[in-house]
């Protein structure tokens, strides 16, 4: 039976510089050597594919378990694809709407931000997401796809209404600056 390494990539395969996030050379060289003595690599993250530079695609990973789990590839195949479901997405955007909270929808391959929500767009340039991957016009039939949310960390009332989310079956993530918003059944592990 072939061994299979998962990384994580925040905080562990990637180290941030003045750029942006990146692997380092000898990085890239322990996990060459890796998969040259036949370990599949596979990155294991919360990032949607939009949040993939071309560094981390064109490394030649063996596959990706990205947004929490919600979607898996195995080379180009997806093997798992788990949307949220469109009527709890459009009860959440639409809330989300009320309290002038920004958010983006993370589906496979694009994620959708609103140009207006600039918070965001500033947060996800940092983290080096591929903006050629984000689209400004939402679809209207984005919330059918839509495998998770992510939401900008507001005032307490509204942080109060995303940790509230736990009871309609969603699992929630708080960083510094934002929310994931994601299906609690699912996961990375999953």
């Amino acid at each position: 039976m072939q061994p299979y390494l998962f990384f994580d990539l925040d905080g562990t395969l990637l180290v941030y510089h003045e750029d942006g996030p990146k692997i380092t050379d000898h990085t890239k060289t322990v996990l060459r050597k890796l998969q040259d003595s036949g370990f599949k690599l596979y990155i294991a993250s919360g990032r949607p594919w939009a949040f993939l530079d071309q560094d981390l695609i064109s490394f030649g990973f063996d596959g990706y378990i990205l947004v929490n789990g919600a979607c898996v590839y195995e080379h180009d195949q997806i093997l798992a694809h788990h949307p949220l479901g469109e009527e709890r997405v459009k009860e959440v955007v639409q809330n989300f709407e009320k309290r002038g909270l920004e958010y983006v929808y993370e589906c496979q391959p694009y994620s959708y931000l609103k140009e207006e929500f600039k918070k965001l767009e500033t947060f996800y340039a940092r983290c080096s997401a591929d903006f050629d991957k984000i689209e400004r016009l939402v679809p209207s039939d984005v919330a059918k796809h839509t495998l998770k949310l992510e939401a900008w960390h507001d005032t307490p009332e509204n942080n109060a209404y995303i940790e509230s989310l736990k009871n309609m079956g969603f699992g929630i993530m708080g960083g510094d600056l934002t929310y994931e918003i994601y299906d609690a059944t699912i996961n990375k592990a999953t």
